[in-house]
């Protein structure tokens, strides 16, 4: 980070601050994971360099997830998943996908967090790490997701890994800003 900062490559700065972030947040660090985020999308913000604003805001989100706070979660997630639409950095589209579910998960919508890991699960852009984390995830949701509805999500084709971030993105109007209306 010294030579980063001594060099004045911040773009490269705000790569390492997203990692650190996650890194962070992996450990068990919210406040250094809170930080890092902060300081990343800070930079990142005034750089305009919007390669790692998804990512900084996917950790932002998984601290309120974490802090039971649904509403700015997904508002955070929502802004994810527009930048993400509108850069087309692909590596941050699953991973935007499954913070959303979690924090469908955790608000209590089974359905819809299933709705997504299973469209994940069935697409072939995924890959199979993503696949794998998809599929747990489901299977942990299961046991929480009425049958009938469970079977419903089955039977159904799958919306495209697009699709569901475009409806994540749209979701402002004020009958679709909670997890449940997603």
């Amino acid at each position: 980070m010294r030579l980063v900062d001594e060099s004045g490559f911040g773009a490269l700065k705000t790569y390492f601050l997203a990692n650190l972030a996650r890194a962070h947040l992996e450990m068990g660090k919210p406040e250094d994971a809170r930080r890092c985020a902060a300081e990343g999308l800070a930079l990142a913000r005034a750089i305009a360099d919007a390669t790692n604003v998804p990512g900084l805001l996917i950790v932002q989100a998984e601290l309120a997830r974490a802090g039971r706070q649904f509403d700015e979660a997904c508002a955070l997630l929502r802004e994810a998943a527009q930048v993400t639409r509108s850069t087309q950095h692909r590596r941050w589209l699953v991973r935007c996908l499954m913070a959303f579910a979690r924090v469908l998960a955790a608000a209590r919508d089974p359905a819809g967090a299933t709705r997504i890991t299973l469209a994940i699960a069935a697409s072939p852009a995924a890959t199979a790490t993503e696949i794998s984390d998809a599929r747990t995830l489901a299977g942990q949701l299961v046991a929480d997701v009425d049958p009938v509805t469970l079977r419903n999500l089955r039977a159904v084709a799958h919306p495209s890994l697009d699709r569901l971030l475009a409806e994540i993105a749209d979701a402002s109007a004020p009958d679709r800003t909670t997890p449940s209306a997603v």
